[in-house]
């Protein structure tokens, strides 16, 4: 089941599915994280919930949406997908696919004329699998 994530998310669980994305998180503040989180109203993380029999949910995919108002295009709007990760031991199961469905119908409905990504090139595959598409390079900095 996905939803929006809710404050009680963040603990050892979610953060140990983050650093499969993008390394160990060895401390963190839930309510500096939460606080944080909450400022941003352009802002949505979604999590995707699996409940087995006998066993408590647990989450085993997220994503977060951000929504960028443009002055472009008469003030429309842009999605952009970030921080995609499915628990390595669910991979190919569809779930990637499922919160990326998700995301995309979530930019839809908030009247997004694309919806962006970027990603690594060994990624490029998934995503295309999603309905993507190759568009433009992405370029960084590192502060």
């Amino acid at each position: 089941m996905i939803r929006p994530i809710k404050k009680t998310d963040l603990d050892d669980s979610l953060f140990s599915l983050l650093a499969q994305l993008s390394g160990e998180v060895t401390s963190y503040d839930v309510d500096h994280l939460w606080n944080e989180y909450t400022k941003n109203s352009n802002h949505i993380t979604f999590v995707d919930e699996i409940k087995e029999v006998g066993k408590p949910a647990s989450i085993m995919a997220t994503s977060s949406v951000l929504i960028e108002d443009k002055f472009l295009h008469c003030g429309s709007k842009v999605g952009h997908i970030e921080d995609v990760v499915v628990d390595k031991d669910i991979r190919g199961t569809g779930a990637g696919n499922k919160i990326i469905e998700h995301c995309i119908d979530y930019c839809r409905d908030a009247g997004c004329y694309k919806v962006i990504l970027d990603c690594s090139n060994d990624n490029v595959p998934f995503y295309i699998n999603c309905g993507m598409y190759l568009s433009e390079n992405c370029m960084r900095i590192d502060l």
